[in-house]
């Protein structure tokens, strides 16, 4: 089940808080990323969550101070998050949310290969038959060799 928390917020205090991912928003699966939100106000603590998908326990709400490490990681880890501060002292206190921050996790699929048999040359006229060991990007691949064919028809 999904929970629903509304909270009526001070209206004068939206000053937006910055969140952005150490060393890089692109981290290699298995690794750790530091996410740190800062806001120039005195929100001392900062809560994170992720947009639009499953969210992840350990992060979902969390309250944090500034950096929040996230990893390692895996492909749940991947999508868009937002931060927001609040003080502890006055709970209407609450920043607008950080504008959004896409994480994305490389290495989750292995590199493709093209493969032209006989050999990758052929002379005008010569069957040839490419085969892949792509299973996620079919749809591409198709498109690819259609474009392909259609090049060496009009040569």
């Amino acid at each position: 089940s999904t929970q629903l928390v509304i909270l009526k917020t001070d209206t004068r205090y939206h000053d937006k808080p910055s969140l952005f991912a150490w060393p890089s928003h692109i981290v290699p699966l298995g690794r750790h990323v530091e996410l740190q939100c800062d806001s120039p106000s005195d929100y001392y603590t900062f809560k994170l969550y992720k947009e639009l998908c499953h969210p992840i326990p350990h992060i979902q709400g969390r309250p944090f101070q500034k950096k929040f490490v996230v990893g390692p990681v895996t492909s749940e880890h991947a999508g868009t998050y937002r931060c927001y501060g609040f003080n502890d002292h006055y709970p209407t206190k609450i920043s607008a949310n950080s504008d959004p921050l896409k994480i994305i996790i490389s290495g989750i699929f292995k590199k493709p290969f093209l493969l032209a048999l006989p050999t990758p040359l052929v002379d005008l006229g010569e069957k040839v038959t490419l085969e892949s060991d792509i299973k996620y990007f079919k749809k591409e691949l198709v498109r690819h060799m259609i474009c392909l064919a259609l090049l060496v028809e009009d040569l």
